[in-house]
């Protein structure tokens, strides 16, 4: 389903599920997304290495949050060896 924006709803949902906290991370994606979408279609030299491993990071620090969320609020969601 190309073009649905779906993953753009995950991002906009980020602050709603994890905390005002998250806002700026879901901003920052929003833009690397942006950003993918120039270097991929219209330039290149859009994203620098420091991007990409902040981004890299960023995605980490998620995944773990992420994990934290749903062992509180859906722990059935969440297997033993993702803990």
């Amino acid at each position: 389903m190309k073009g649905q924006g779906h993953h753009k709803k995950t991002i906009e949902a980020l602050p709603h599920c994890l905390g005002k906290d998250y806002s700026e991370v879901a901003d920052f994606i929003e833009v690397a997304s942006r950003q993918r979408g120039q270097a991929m279609y219209d330039r290149t030299g859009v994203v620098e290495q420091k991007d990409a491993a902040d981004l890299l990071q960023t995605a980490i620090d998620l995944r773990a949050a992420v994990i934290q969320w749903l062992g509180r609020e859906h722990p059935k969601l969440v297997s033993k060896s993702i803990k």
